[in-house]
């Protein structure tokens, strides 16, 4: 009985022997055991190579035996690549599997990767590292693993709509968009998605659409290259509703599409002016000046259902401008104390009896002041247009004016140039390009100069001011460059310097070569609501204008 009691308590020694081994060793063998961490940029641009370390170290007293080390990159990275010469696998191009020597107490290594990672900006990217390993004397087999974060700071790569901030509802539209890349290298299987509101009808497009109404293939982009995408369609929708324009620049890879960049831009519809409208010396949209006679039509056309009949129609004459004795009417009577003129279904045929789709018209002419003070913000005169019970109202305001001067400089203080003055055949001569928009009077919008290069001449990508370069596009095939100035405050004055290389060839010896051709600049005048346009004449080797 005695010999069988010390069996047992040998036998409840060994058990709790071993259960405290394995409990000691499971502690041992904690996240705590081995330490590994990643350190990193916590920001980065697309495209652009960066530097991750890993760091790993045993803090524990026992040997790590086959270990292996697992980077692994997201999906749609450019690189991922281990710097170190190290013995490895890899299953997929993201993923980097490192043997490992045994990882003895207190020892540790650091490895290096490079990455260029993908993404729109803002987008969080996840780098993971992960160590699987055996202590010495266990058949268990233990990992730790480690995740840090980079964030897309920016996305080089300019993609804007260019597109009118009003559509009239029924109307076709022409717009385009716009993409120009700043990376320092080369895309390639992109493709531009445009997602259209409701009510649009798409017409066609320059280049084609590739698979649907609404996509376009771009099979290269380099740096310092561009395009644009011009659509034809025709919207309609509810009066003053706001109709979204939304796009995507994507990047195939590896058997799915990554999203580079996206814009989106919110048109209103407006009121189509078709029932009644004005002309002016035979113009449409005539811009008076002070002194000038201005000669009226009155056009009313009828849309609706039904034919009208026995109506008057009155307009009312608004505006400081105005020289009411110069008033000329035809068959129309005038009320002096109200500024009104009325024309009566008696005196005009047309509104005695108006069919469906017909067309009626009323004339009279007045001359406008040579001096007059403005009130409010400009000059403008109003034309009140009424057939009971439906108004319109015209209105005129003085316009603003918009310039462009195109300079080239071979001598300046931004670039610095270089090369044979004149230039020679063979031999690479640098330019410097200054475009200077100015406006005056009233605030402009959807500003842009146009301008084009020659063959010859190319983009060195230098610009000044630098916060300019995002609003710069070159389309590499029709050459043609362009500066999106967007908004322009009133007698504003904007500047864009960039360089250009020219490198004359055999038949233009002892010819005048261009180096830009003529400038435009055009925009929409706020306060007259009409584009206004300006032009620069094109520039030689003369560096004369």
């Amino acid at each position: 009985m005695k010999k069988f009691f010390i069996f047992i308590v040998i036998l409840a020694v060994v058990i709790l022997a071993f259960f405290g081994f394995w409990s000691v060793g499971k502690k041992s063998f904690s996240k705590d055991v081995l330490k590994l961490e990643i350190l990193g940029p916590n920001e980065a641009i697309i495209g652009e190579q960066i530097e991750y370390i890993v760091k790993y170290r045993n803090m524990g007293d026992f040997r790590l035996e086959q270990a292996k080390l697992l980077f692994e990159c997201p999906s749609d990275s450019l690189e991922c690549a281990l710097v170190e010469k190290e013995k490895i696998s890899q299953t997929e191009f993201q993923r980097k599997e490192v043997i490992l020597e045994d990882i003895y107490p207190g020892q540790g290594k650091i490895f290096h990767f490079k990455v260029k990672l993908l993404g729109k900006a803002s987008e969080a990217k996840e780098i993971k590292a992960e160590i699987t390993f055996k202590p010495k004397n266990l058949e268990a087999v233990y990992s730790v693993e480690t995740i840090f974060l980079t964030q897309i700071k920016e996305t080089p790569i300019t993609f804007e709509f260019d597109l009118p901030s009003k559509i009239e509802s029924g109307r076709e539209i022409e717009f385009s968009l716009n993409y120009f890349s700043h990376l320092d290298l080369a895309l390639s299987d992109l493709l531009c998605v445009v997602e259209y509101p409701a009510d649009f009808e798409f017409l066609e497009s320059t280049p084609e659409t590739t698979f649907s109404q609404d996509e376009w293939a771009i099979p290269q982009l380099g740096k310092l290259e561009g395009g644009k995408i011009k659509i034809k369609g025709k919207i309609g929708g509810e009066i003053g509703k706001g109709k979204k324009f939304r796009a995507r620049l994507e990047l195939w890879k590896e058997g799915g599409y990554i999203l580079l960049k996206e814009t989106e831009k919110v048109v209103e519809i407006i009121k189509p002016l078709l029932y009644i409208s004005q002309r002016i010396n035979k113009s449409t949209d005539f811009i008076a000046s002070p002194g000038d006679t201005l000669n009226y039509e009155i056009f009313f056309r009828n849309i609706g259902e039904t034919s009208f009949e026995k109506q008057i129609l009155m307009v009312r004459l608004e505006g400081e401008a105005f020289d009411f004795a110069s008033l000329n009417l035809r068959a129309a009577e005038y009320k002096p104390e109200e500024s009104l003129i009325i024309w009566s279904w008696q005196n005009i045929p047309c509104l005695k009896y108006l069919e469906v789709g017909q067309e009626g018209k009323v004339e009279f002419s007045i001359k406008l002041k040579d001096q007059f003070i403005p009130k409010g913000d400009g000059g403008k005169i109003l034309t009140k247009v009424n057939i009971p019970p439906i108004e319109e109202e015209f209105e005129i305001k003085v316009k603003s004016r918009l310039e462009i001067s195109q300079k080239v400089f071979f001598e300046e203080e931004f670039f610095g140039n270089s090369g044979p003055l004149p230039p020679e055949i063979g031999e690479t001569t640098t330019y410097t390009i200054l475009w200077q928009a100015k406006s005056c009077c009233n605030k402009m919008e959807n500003v842009k100069v146009l301008g084009k290069l020659p063959v010859q001449v190319n983009l060195t990508g230098k610009f000044f001011p630098e916060e300019e370069i995002s609003k710069f596009f070159f389309d590499s095939k029709s050459r043609e460059i362009s500066w999106q100035i967007e908004d322009f405050g009133p007698n504003e004055t904007k500047v864009l310097a960039f360089q250009v290389s020219f490198k004359p060839v055999i038949f233009q010896k002892g010819e005048r070569a261009v180096i830009i051709e003529e400038a435009k600049i055009s925009g929409e005048d706020n306060w007259i609501e009409k584009n206004l346009q300006d032009f620069s004449p094109a520039i030689d080797t003369t560096l004369q204008k």
